[in-house]
């Protein structure tokens, strides 16, 4: 379940003034939690592990592995006990290493 506080600010002043909640819920599904674990996992030093990708990717029939292979070998990502970090170098071009995983 994602929560924001909506884009209308006049709304949110609005809805403030007269004690209302504030909070907007919005359910997400399976699909849309993985992505979001993969791509924010990739932006933290843990990085995410390699079961989550694959786990992402078979279904979709995506093949990542011999991309993410090259990305190794270029110094943008590396694999360490079973989970995928981004290197210092990786982090920059981060949008296209996570490209890999959805084309």
């Amino acid at each position: 379940m994602r929560h924001s506080h909506g884009e209308d600010l006049d709304e949110y002043i609005r809805l403030a003034r007269n004690g209302k909640n504030l909070l907007i819920f919005e359910p997400l599904t399976e699909s849309v939690r993985n992505w979001e674990r993969l791509m924010l996992g990739l932006r933290t030093n843990e990085g995410v592990f390699q079961k989550d990708v694959e786990d992402f990717a078979r279904p979709r029939g995506i093949r990542y592995q011999e991309k993410f292979d090259l990305l190794q070998k270029r110094g943008f990502l590396s694999l360490k006990d079973h989970r995928y970090r981004v290197t210092s170098r990786g982090y920059f071009v981060l949008n296209g290493i996570l490209e890999a995983l959805v084309a």
